[in-house]
């Protein structure tokens, strides 16, 4: 009989895909992180060119590949669970691309992101079943909107695309997942210079996370995250800054722990 395993989801654009830069955090964290958390095993596809090929211990490296280790929010994900349940064993899917909106990306009838997802999904599932294990999906984590929060057209369509989407990710992971499971939908930042419609796509969110008790809105903003704190030299005003990230994905973290999604 296959041992029943909990599992993750990391699905949306270049803040879910990871930016940020481990140079600017403090070099005990950098050494820590670069030798990675053995009991969080990741299975990841980013941009296309970065990827593994099975679930390998979360560590520095696995978002945007540019050769810079440059990471996403499964570090601070993966940094909380261990420092609250030292002892626990989890399992992320993760697949990002950034620059992407739904229209063209992300739409469940022909995005072509929403379609390599779900054969991501699949694959991965597979692999777990291979070795045994059966998932038990407790959330899929949605980090999407900076792309769709620039054209008035992106926006006005945004509730009903994502409203779709979310319905079609839980029918997809029915099979390996319960009641309980939640889709972990996170905001948008406020730079207005890049996403100068970001209020209407998180009201959108916001939205839809009133029409299902599933669904759970996470603010980016009410999280004082940023974006301009570091890299004076070519400030990156999209993305999320280091410290902000592992702040993120902590987050995540403690939202999953205080639901009782990861006891």
């Amino acid at each position: 009989m296959n041992k029943n395993v909990d599992v993750i989801v990391l699905i949306g654009q270049s803040n879910m895909e990871g930016y940020s830069l481990p140079c600017y955090l403090p070099k005990d964290k950098q050494k820590e992180y670069l030798k990675g958390f053995n009991n969080i095993k990741i299975c990841y596809e980013c941009n296309w060119t970065n990827l593994s090929f099975d679930f390998v211990p979360v560590a520095l490296g696995q978002g945007f590949n540019d050769g810079k280790l440059r990471f996403g929010p499964e570090i601070g994900i993966a940094e909380e669970i261990t420092k609250q349940k030292p002892n626990k064993k989890l399992y992320i899917i993760k697949y990002t691309l950034g620059g992407t909106r739904f229209k063209e990306h992300w739409n469940i009838n022909n995005g072509f992101c929403y379609y390599y997802f779900k054969k991501h999904l699949k694959y991965s599932i597979d692999l777990l079943l291979a070795k045994g294990l059966t998932p038990n999906i407790k959330a899929v984590i949605f980090m999407q909107g900076e792309s769709d929060s620039i054209e008035q057209d992106d926006v006005l369509h945004y509730e009903e695309r994502e409203f779709a989407l979310i319905n079609d990710v839980f029918a997809l992971i029915k099979p390996y997942s319960d009641d309980k499971s939640i889709f972990l939908d996170c905001g948008v930042l406020d730079i207005a210079d890049c996403f100068p419609l970001y209020k209407e796509t998180n009201k959108a969110k916001m939205n839809n996370a009133k029409k299902d008790p599933r669904i759970v809105y996470l603010s980016t903003i009410d999280l004082k995250m940023t974006a301009t704190k570091e890299r004076p030299e070519e400030i990156d005003f999209a993305h999320y800054d280091s410290e902000s990230m592992i702040v993120f994905g902590k987050t995540i973290a403690d939202v999953l722990m205080e639901k009782g999604l990861l006891d």
